[in-house]
């Protein structure tokens, strides 16, 4: 459908802003595209890496008990967080900015340095603890934050 490609090829708001008096309404909502939720893309990804949900937490820096409410879309994690989990199963980029848009977070950006950072990062494989490394190496706030010290009494 030539609809579907010039959409494709312009963004979807921007042909349907520039297209909206040629199209029904009715037409316009066929054409949305629905949007996996974080635990779909999250379960899905551990299904095919055969992985438990407490190794990518484990992985990721996480309590067991938040990766459990994150696949049980019990919580709405941050993008860190996200980005954390996309490190751990291998997300390609576009895997990534798709996992913190289901999310409703911003995804990375080329304008901010930090996004590029883990951009670059995503993009050569780095792991997780290279990834904080490389952040770390530039001053910018790492993914992982150091685990709190235990006061004791």
């Amino acid at each position: 459908m030539k609809k579907v490609e010039e959409m494709e090829n312009l963004g979807r708001t921007r042909w349907m802003i520039d297209n909206s008096n040629e199209y029904s309404l009715e037409e316009l909502l066929k054409e949305i595209k629905t949007q996996k939720s974080v635990p779909d893309i999250l379960l899905t990804a551990l299904g095919e890496k055969d992985m438990s949900v407490e190794v990518m937490s484990q992985l990721a820096g996480l309590a067991r008990a938040t990766g459990y409410k994150i696949v049980n879309n019990k919580m709405r994690p941050e993008a860190d967080i996200l980005i954390r989990i996309a490190f751990v199963l291998d997300f390609s980029v576009e895997e990534m900015q798709q996992l913190l848009k289901s999310g409703r977070r911003s995804m990375l950006s080329g304008n901010h340095k930090r996004d590029v950072v883990i951009i670059y990062g995503r993009s050569n494989g780095l792991s997780l603890g290279e990834m904080d490394l490389l952040l770390e190496e530039y001053g910018l706030p790492v993914l992982v934050p150091p685990l709190k010290e235990k006061k004791n009494r």
